[in-house]
């Protein structure tokens, strides 16, 4: 049998987008705190579940805007999740903060310039 080294369980990230329109921060600020600003909401990850065990070779593929670097954020602990629940190695991490989840996560960012 092998040993489940990632679990995701029916985890879901939502974001909030401003459906008016605002040319700066500032004008976008003043309008949230004066309350004249509607928000949409926008569901990043949707009641997403899968499992990685040991030795398992995984890549992650979509179109833009599918939810890869969320998913991605989610593991790290940049990103906490709305619901749901995320284990590494079995260790719950769904609340961990992402100083804490480094030391079960490491990461490489892109870079074409040196090759990654």
């Amino acid at each position: 049998m092998k040993q489940t080294m990632v679990q995701v369980n029916n985890v879901t990230v939502r974001y909030k987008i401003a459906n008016d329109r605002v040319s700066s921060l500032k004008e976008y600020i003043i309008k949230k705190i004066g309350k004249k600003i509607t928000e949409k909401e926008f569901l990043a990850l949707d009641d997403v579940s899968f499992t990685v065990e040991k030795g398992d070779v995984v890549g992650i593929v979509g179109a833009n805007g599918a939810g890869k670097s969320t998913l991605l954020n989610l593991l790290s602990g940049s990103t906490i999740a709305d619901s749901g629940k995320i284990y590494l190695d079995n260790l719950d991490v769904t609340k961990m903060p992402e100083y804490k989840r480094a030391k079960y996560v490491g990461r490489v960012f892109q870079d074409p310039r040196v090759g990654t």
